[in-house]
């Protein structure tokens, strides 16, 4: 065989082997993509159950609020914990409508950015409910109970619902974009989506270390 014949069966064995491992990549890239949707998928409909879940309580609690409407304590536990459950609602429907529009697809860039943003929209929603806690504590307190309580039982009730409001703000204020990878703050938003972002944060990764090669 001629070396000239040689050198051109090398270069069409190249072309091919480089065209077989360009549709091996991308077939690989479009199994990853659907594996993400996927997950991305599943996320939003768990938002959609959280936002039905919020408009529920909000109904069962005006319903409550009609029966003990002359309880002040209770009414304004049940007025803020309504407030609350509004803007988680809101929270979780701009995080419905941006899981939708994230596109592995599209620029890097792009998809970095959406990530980024669904991910301190989460921090956001949820370190804000966090701060609701403190109504679990009193809500119950009927006008008639506070009557009969003696000093021990609001020394006793002072200082549970304040310890609980001094952990509130404290896991308020360490739930923050900038502790999101601290392990216990990590283990609390990856059932909001948290896995669901760094899955597709490791497919982002992969896709720029094939694009190198």
């Amino acid at each position: 065989m001629a070396a000239d014949e040689f050198q051109q069966l090398w270069k069409t064995y190249n072309q091919r082997l480089e065209k077989r491992m360009l549709l091996d990549r991308r077939l690989i890239e479009e199994i990853q993509t659907s594996r993400v949707r996927a997950s991305f998928n599943r996320l939003a409909f768990g938002k959609f159950l959280i936002i039905c879940w919020g408009i529920a309580w909000n109904i069962f609690v005006v319903r409550l609020l009609k029966h003990f409407w002359r309880e002040p304590v209770f009414d304004v536990a049940a007025i803020l914990s309504m407030l609350f459950t509004i803007f988680s609602i809101a929270g979780y429907t701009t995080q419905f409508f941006l899981i939708q529009k994230i596109n592995m697809a599209a620029s890097i860039l792009e998809t970095q950015t959406q990530l980024a943003q669904l991910e301190r929209l989460i921090i956001r929603t949820y370190r804000i409910l966090i701060l609701q806690t403190p109504l679990y504590t009193f809500f119950f307190l009927s006008g008639d109970l506070m009557k009969k309580m003696t000093l021990a039982a609001w020394i006793w009730q002072g200082s549970i619902t304040g310890l609980v409001i001094l952990g509130s703000v404290w896991v308020y204020r360490k739930i923050s974009y900038d502790n999101k990878d601290k392990k216990w703050v990590r283990s609390l938003l990856n059932n909001e989506g948290g896995k669901s972002i760094a899955r597709a944060r490791q497919f982002i990764k992969e896709i720029e270390e094939w694009k190198e090669e």
